[in-house]
């Protein structure tokens, strides 16, 4: 799990720098469900304020992104927000904690 969020992380830094020649990035980590709770799980926000595209495509490295987080039963979107370019990751934590 933490090999995909880190790499997700790499790969939207690079996105950010190479595409949308932003200058401020956010990543955001979040722990959701009590400890009894079999619906816990963790979320990532990562967000970027460059230049943003009037449409989202998947090229390789998001759709990477995409398949790195099924392959632990998570979810990956992108969307832009307030001017941001968010990459938003759910990722279910009982079947790997």
């Amino acid at each position: 799990m933490a090999d995909a969020i880190i790499k997700t992380i790499q790969e939207t830094i690079t996105n950010t720098l190479k595409h949308a020649h932003g200058s401020e990035i956010s990543v955001r980590l979040n722990y959701q469900g009590k400890p009894t709770s079999s619906e816990k799980h963790i979320e990532v926000v990562i967000t970027n304020d460059g230049c943003m595209p009037t449409e989202i495509k998947l090229g390789n490295g998001l759709r990477g992104i995409k398949e790195r987080l099924a392959t632990l039963k998570g979810q990956a979107s992108f969307i832009i927000e307030g001017g941001k370019f968010k990459t938003h990751l759910i990722i279910p934590v009982a079947q790997h904690d």
